[in-house]
């Protein structure tokens, strides 16, 4: 699994929440979990290391590590080998963003 750590000023718009290789939440989609490289108000990314394709729909539960379930439902944009990108039909809201990085920050 790779998560390279992009060090430059942030091009996004959105607040982003990046994970640890050791610390990840988890995206349940049916019987099967994925780890979780990082997530926005929109997006996010996890690994998966069989065939998905691009416009593939994605809905499961995502566990954030501060408690938070959230349900997910989006379309696959991108994806690299074993990392998966998929826009988020319905955002995640900021709170629970800003709540997810103060937990991880803390810890």
């Amino acid at each position: 699994m790779k998560n390279v750590k992009y060090n430059g000023p942030e091009r996004r718009k959105n607040l982003r929440v990046t994970y640890k290789p050791d610390k990840r939440p988890t995206l349940k989609v049916g019987e099967n979990e994925f780890k979780v490289a990082d997530l926005s108000e929109r997006a996010l990314r996890f690994f998966y290391d069989r065939k998905m394709e691009v416009e593939y729909r994605v809905s499961g539960k995502l566990t954030l590590l501060c408690g938070e379930l959230i349900d997910i439902d989006g379309m696959v944009v991108k994806k690299e080998q074993e990392d998966i990108c998929i826009n988020l039909n319905t955002p995640i809201q900021k709170k629970i963003l800003h709540k997810e990085q103060q937990y991880i920050n803390d810890d």
